[in-house]
């Protein structure tokens, strides 16, 4: 049993001014395949969501054969808006299929530029690099299952030159020094509003009473105008 090997060098390009096709190619050789090739489409904005199928893709794949090494497929979308729109905003992956008891190869991945702006911010001795959204908002790639970790310190250093006068608490409800590191799982600022949001959580072992333990605390810093940066 042999894996077919991984599709290379894959771009996507318009077939002419306002078509609905849009041509998707690739590079070769392929080796223990059987000729045929899937096509799928991933969100460049969104590249957790859910793959879209190339339309019309045959089960099984596309039949292709080659020209030298290279490869095409031509897909043709409902208008030339929906071709450009996946040109676009979309990243096309190609897998070769293969008849048992050879496997489909990897997803071979186009690559694509995405030249954009970054802010790096300075909490006390931590700084902080933010990649730009589409929308003008600035985030910092963290979440709960991955964190950046700052102490508290640098944090309320950061938090006492903001304008407003704010301050944070000294104490976790209850009654322990906050000391320890924090944990940032979201941070976004959006530079047209004037807006933005930091969210940290702590690791405290809190009894509250016997059989409820509070395991972490969080807290939150909003500077907002009632938009949701981090839905936005």
């Amino acid at each position: 049993m042999t894996q077919a090997s991984t599709p290379t060098g894959i771009s996507s390009a318009i077939d002419g001014v306002n078509s609905a096709i849009l041509n998707v190619t690739w590079d070769g050789p392929i080796t223990d395949g059987n000729g045929a090739f899937l096509i799928q489409f991933f969100s460049r904005a969104n590249p957790s969501a859910t793959p879209v199928q190339a339309p019309n893709q045959p089960a099984g794949g596309f039949p292709v054969s080659a020209a030298g090494n290279n490869y095409s497929v031509a897909l043709t979308f409902l208008s030339a808006d929906a071709a450009k729109n996946y040109n676009e905003n979309f990243q096309a992956q190609v897998q070769a299929n293969a008849t048992a008891p050879n496997t489909p190869s990897a997803w071979g991945l186009q690559v694509w530029w995405n030249i954009g702006f970054a802010i790096t911010v300075t909490i006390g001795s931590t700084s902080l690099t933010l990649r730009e959204l589409p929308n003008g908002i600035y985030v910092l790639p963290v979440s709960v299952d991955n964190p950046l970790t700052v102490t508290y310190a640098d944090l309320k250093s950061f938090v006492a030159k903001l304008p407003g006068a704010i301050s944070l608490p000294t104490n976790f409800p209850n009654g322990q020094p906050i000391s320890s590191a924090l944990q940032v799982t979201a941070f976004a600022i959006d530079v047209k509003r004037a807006t933005f949001e930091f969210d940290f959580t702590a690791l405290i072992k809190w009894e509250i009473f016997t059989g409820l333990t509070v395991d972490s605390i969080g807290f939150d810093i909003q500077r907002t105008n009632g938009v949701n940066l981090l839905a936005a």
